[in-house]
């Protein structure tokens, strides 16, 4: 009887139902939003107008922007959940009939989700970006290449390694660009291009014969063609990876040397180890032996900047040394490749939770202390409920990062076996397994917020692979 109705207009129902549901409960437990110091930081700099390279000038002209209109950032939580759970909803509700209950089952799966949900009431970058990514699925999944581009393009601006992520879901937007702009491929040959539809004529067909090119012509337009397909999928990684820097450069923030935190903290590392390479170093000029050691960390690369009691490597003036420093860590990384490997592999193991300890940092609980007076309202009875639910699953399976890294990979080849490299469902997969493995060589901290994205992207596959795609469909029609 379930099944009767699901293939019927009760599926469209359900799905919209439990999808509103979920964001409304979110939403009044959470309200006004889960913000942490990066969060009120980037609001500071929205309402005042100064923009500084720290944080992602766009998402913070966004929460000004928000502040301005509402006095608080309750809009953005609520952008965040719509988009979230609107994404996965719209994936969902393309389901033929006989593959709604599994479809709805990863749908109600991916709202209940524990990390799911914990991370989509954080007003974070990460969450940002993994919103602006569902969507753009969707749209290449509703075969609207522009709007996918334009989710891109804002995935980008909410992320500074949000490219890693966006450019295989790029490629696969250009390619139905082209295919918008130049017709399908098999256009080009006699019969190829209606010869297997039905609805079309004999007539028709053999009116199409006629006029298909054929010999030397044919040769050309199908070479011409190639060329102008590869071209349309070559601009539209290079509109994702370029756009962003037009328009942050827009916003004209304070230069800070973000990518010089990395090599910054790899050298830390190197010079706990290795103490006689210290003096004369960038970091020796600054922090002594003791120094040093009382402000490393090897899970996190905050403590080196930014400490409030003890003294600190000078963040903002990395930028004026950024050659020497770049220099310093080649050299370092190749004098040395063991002690950096190690270093690297120990932080990315931790990011991952492969470890017996509990996950690092794996969500952010209520308001920290600001002037504007946010906090979240914990004393009802449903933010309760849901902070147990979290604090139950904190350190279980699904708050782990290799789980979500290996389903990711795991999803990849099975929709490149079933559907072919290029679908959907293994490109999204792609796409999670790729933006998560590069933090070994990126990885800023162990924190769980940075699988936000692979997470999203594991449910997503395997709700696509559920579902099936539109050739599967048709040949079961």
């Amino acid at each position: 009887m379930a099944g009767a109705l699901l293939r019927r207009s009760g599926f469209r129902w359900i799905a919209l139902a439990a999808t509103l549901a979920w964001a409304a409960l979110l939403f009044i437990a959470f309200f006004p939003g889960v913000m942490s110091s990066d969060s009120l930081g980037q609001y500071a700099q929205g309402l005042g107008g100064q923009y500084s390279e720290l944080y992602p000038p766009f998402v913070s002209w966004l929460y000004g922007l928000s502040g301005r209109a509402s006095g608080s950032l309750w809009p953005v939580l609520l952008a965040q959940l719509a988009a979230l759970g609107g994404g996965m909803l719209l994936l969902a509700l393309r389901a033929p009939e006989d593959r709604r209950p599994g479809v709805l089952a990863a749908l109600l799966l991916f709202l209940a989700l524990p990390p799911v949900w914990s991370l989509a009431v954080t007003l974070w970058k990460d969450v940002m970006m993994a919103a602006a990514l569902l969507g753009a699925v969707a749209a290449v999944d509703r075969r609207s290449p522009a709007l996918a581009l334009l989710a891109l393009a804002v995935a980008c601006l909410a992320r500074y390694n949000g490219l890693i992520a966006a450019l295989p879901l790029a490629l696969a937007a250009g390619a139905q660009l082209a295919q918008w702009a130049i017709g399908p491929p098999a256009s080009l040959g006699p019969s190829a291009r209606n010869g297997d539809q039905p609805g079309l004529g004999e007539a028709r067909r053999n009116r199409d014969d006629r006029l298909a090119p054929t010999g030397a012509g044919a040769w050309l337009r199908v070479r011409l063609v190639g060329w102008r397909r590869l071209a349309a999928i070559a601009a539209s990684g290079a509109l994702v990876a370029l756009v962003p820097s037009g328009v942050n450069w827009l916003f004209r923030p304070q230069y800070v040397c973000m990518s010089c935190q990395i090599p910054a903290h790899d050298l830390a590392g190197l010079y706990v180890e290795r103490k006689d390479l210290l003096a004369g170093s960038i970091i020796g000029r600054e922090l002594s032996s003791e120094e040093l050691e009382q402000v490393y960390h090897p899970h996190v690369l905050i403590p080196l900047f930014f400490h409030s009691e003890l003294k600190t490597l000078d963040f903002h003036g990395l930028g004026t040394r950024r050659r020497e420093l770049y220099s310093e860590w080649a050299s370092g990384v190749a004098s040395h490749p063991l002690i950096y490997a190690r270093n690297r592999l120990r932080l990315f193991r931790r990011l991952l939770g492969a470890d017996t300890e509990g996950v690092f940092y794996p969500f952010h609980v209520g308001d920290d202390p600001n002037p504007w007076g946010f906090r979240v309202r914990d004393h009802t009875l449903l933010h309760r409920f849901f902070r147990w639910a979290q604090e139950t699953c904190r350190d279980g399976l699904f708050f782990r990062g290799w789980f979500w890294l290996a389903s990711a990979a795991a999803l990849a080849m099975v929709a490149a076996r079933r559907e072919g490299w290029r679908s959907l469902p293994a490109t999204v997969a792609a796409s999670g397994f790729f933006y998560c493995a590069a933090f070994l060589l990126i990885g800023p901290a162990g924190d769980f917020r940075y699988h936000c994205w692979t997470m999203v992207s594991v449910c997503a596959s395997l709700l696509l692979l559920l579902r099936g795609s539109e050739r599967s469909t048709a040949e079961r029609g």
